[in-house]
């Protein structure tokens, strides 16, 4: 029997919302009974991609009070949470689907939350005792649950896979009106995401600024608040040494798209510890990335994906960069071999299965569990 799965992402943005529809198109190719349930907030809801889904007042009270009803109508053998707002209703809510019946499954793409952490902590430890099965996107993820959250290895499932809609074939970029067409022989580098300090920009243009680079480098410094912490006259200096375009407001989606198809290599001379998503959403537009080695990802193999170098040492990031805008021979090879590790569908499709796997496995137990209840019972073998 093919189980009824709900998909719940109630942020609707960046990382997380990407991979919930990638997800559940994969699902839904494998032609598995898949319903998504996004929140107020959908950046993809104009996606020319499309997927089954629905809207609950998410985040807040009334969006878990929405859900639970939607649970009552839909009655699901799988409910698989891909984020959480509030642990502690979040943990009421899974108490109640599993009255209902139903397992559940969760994927922390951060193992705690980046504000009020260690507060929170407590709530999210009987979080992630009380689901069925956690889902681990990469080992880093899964040794976290047990040492920090004590959580046996039996209740993690170790799927790799972080496929971005935003490289679909099907999309069609929407270009930027502070961002000019790209010219032939033009290296374009791409700084990308929300502004923070830590994020090492302002950095990393006080060492641009002092060199001297070529006519055809061209610097692109796009996103919301993405210029936070770098001086107006830093920004100036550097305008000097090279040709910068800096768009900073929200970029929407099919936007990005756009940035990533015309990048030739993005940087992230990061100065904090982090996690970042940016590495799956290069791989999957095949675009080397130049980092620090603050900055993991799921999967970043060295010379492959990209370079890395010490997050104290950005005259070398520097540099390295300005060989490859000399030379872009690197680059084409590593760009070479991101197309040769397979289409977005085809992760889409290798993420899905995986998780069809763990459904069917969940499923599984529960028959077994009911038959060795109902053998257990004298009346019900009469």
């Amino acid at each position: 029997m093919t189980p009824r799965v709900v998909v719940i992402e109630g942020s609707g943005r960046g990382f997380l919302c990407q991979y919930a529809h990638a997800l559940v198109l994969g699902l839904q190719k494998l032609g598995s009974d898949v319903t998504l349930i996004m929140g107020r907030r959908d950046e993809l809801a104009n996606f020319p991609v499309g997927v089954p889904k629905e809207k609950c007042n998410l985040p807040g009270l009334w969006g878990w009070l929405c859900l639970s009803l939607r649970m009552l109508t839909l009655r699901p053998d799988i409910v698989h949470i891909q984020w959480v707002d509030r642990p502690f209703i979040a943990l009421l809510f899974i108490k109640f689907v599993q009255g209902l019946g139903a397992k559940v499954v969760y994927t922390p793409h951060n193992i705690l939350p980046h504000r009020m952490r260690w507060l929170s902590a407590p709530f999210y430890r009987h979080l992630y005792h009380a689901v069925d099965k956690v889902v681990a996107r990469d080992t880093n993820i899964a040794w976290g649950l047990e040492e920090i959250l004590a959580l046996p290895e039996r209740s993690i499932r170790h799927i790799p896979g972080s496929p971005n809609l935003m490289a679909h074939p099907n999309v069609q970029g929407d270009g930027l009106i502070e961002l000019p067409v790209k010219q032939p022989g033009e290296v374009r580098l791409l700084f990308f995401g929300h502004g923070s300090v830590r994020k090492g920009l302002a950095a990393v243009l006080q060492e641009i600024a002092q060199e001297v680079w070529s006519d055809n480098v061209h610097l692109v410094v796009a996103g919301e608040g993405v210029s936070r912490g770098v001086p107006d006259d830093l920004m100036v200096k550097t305008a000097k040494a090279l040709r910068i375009s800096v768009i900073d407001r929200y970029v929407p989606p099919r936007s990005v798209s756009t940035l990533f198809k015309d990048a030739d290599a993005l940087l992230m001379p990061y100065q904090k510890q982090c996690k970042s998503p940016l590495l799956d959403l290069a791989c999957s537009f095949c675009v080397p990335v130049l980092k620090t080695d603050r900055v993991e990802g799921t999967r970043f193999d060295e010379g492959r994906h990209g370079r890395t170098v010490p997050h104290d040492q950005l005259d070398q990031f520097v540099g390295i960069l300005m060989n490859w805008a000399m030379t872009p021979a690197p680059i084409e090879t590593m760009r070479n071999h991101l197309h040769g590790m397979g289409s977005l569908e085809q992760s889409c499709r290798d993420l899905a299965q995986r998780h069809a796997a763990l459904y069917g496995d969940l499923m599984g137990a529960c028959s077994q569990t009911g038959s060795a209840r109902g053998k257990a019972n004298p009346a019900a073998e009469l």
